[in-house]
């Protein structure tokens, strides 16, 4: 009963995520990297006003208007990668380090268009910073994850994160929870640059998600949850009025990164 209710819900966030996307793709598309990781994604509400100071005329940032998503407006990633290949098949050392990345959901003010923006982030491999986004800096980041089975019918996760030097962290997140059954799917998503709006960059994914915090759906199997952002470019959003509306882990994250 438990997977067919999360089944459910993970459904409705494609469907919700569908919605900031594309009706159609973009021709004459050239792949550029084909990559799997893992990640934990949370999907918050803060204020509209210091968020919209980071996305450039014509794009307006919105809140997400209903389902396992609604009022979510700024989303943090926390990317580990796994195997990171370019277009020929061939490992890239530079794009398998851990990254944490800042997106919103935004309108077009001219052409209506709803997509995703990228306003910034953080990678661990210098080399990679700016990045494709143009809005990338650099800093160290550690990752300790671990998996208790407690007995056949049940186990515990443990998802710690520290970006930046240990004794003065940017961005610092503690979860512990209970997995459930991940829901696999398919989706497309074009995501934009904040930093230049003309770029974006078009993804095809196959992924498994356990949404283990869910405000509108009433779900919560968080038996422990800390974040702390002292990150400068966080300055204003981070004012101790945001709220967590879902957080997702995903243990399986395999797409294709198209250009146009």
């Amino acid at each position: 009963m438990l997977y067919r209710f999360m089944k459910i819900v993970c459904v409705a966030v494609v469907i919700i995520l569908g919605s900031l996307l594309p009706a159609q793709s973009v021709p004459a598309e050239t792949l550029y990297e084909s990559n799997a990781e893992t990640r934990c994604m949370l999907g918050m509400h803060v204020g509209q006003a210091a968020l919209q100071k980071q996305v450039p005329e014509p794009w307006q940032v919105i809140s997400i208007p209903g389902g396992p998503l609604k009022d979510v407006n700024f989303f943090m990633i926390f990317i580990d990668p796994i195997v990171v290949q370019d277009a020929q098949g061939k490992p890239n050392p530079g794009g398998g380090s851990p990254k944490v990345v800042f997106a919103v959901p935004a309108r077009n003010t001219q052409t209506n268009e709803v997509a995703t923006l990228v306003t910034g982030g953080y990678t661990a491999n210098p080399s990679t910073a700016p990045g494709p986004y143009k809005n990338f800096q650099h800093a160290p980041i550690q990752r300790v994850f671990t998996r208790k089975v407690l007995d056949p019918k049940g186990c515990t996760v443990e998802d710690a994160w520290i970006v930046g030097e240990t004794d003065k962290g940017l961005i610092e997140l503690h979860l512990q929870y209970q997995p459930g059954p991940p829901f696999r799917s398919k989706s497309e998503q074009k995501v934009y640059s904040a930093k230049d709006p003309e770029f974006f960059r078009i993804y095809r994914i196959d992924s498994a998600t356990d949404m283990v915090k869910n405000v509108p759906m009433n779900v919560d199997r968080i038996k422990d949850y800390r974040l702390r952002v002292t990150a400068p470019q966080m300055n204003g959003i981070f004012d101790g009025t945001e709220q967590i509306i879902t957080i997702s882990a995903i243990p399986l994250y395999v797409r294709q990164v198209f250009l146009p």
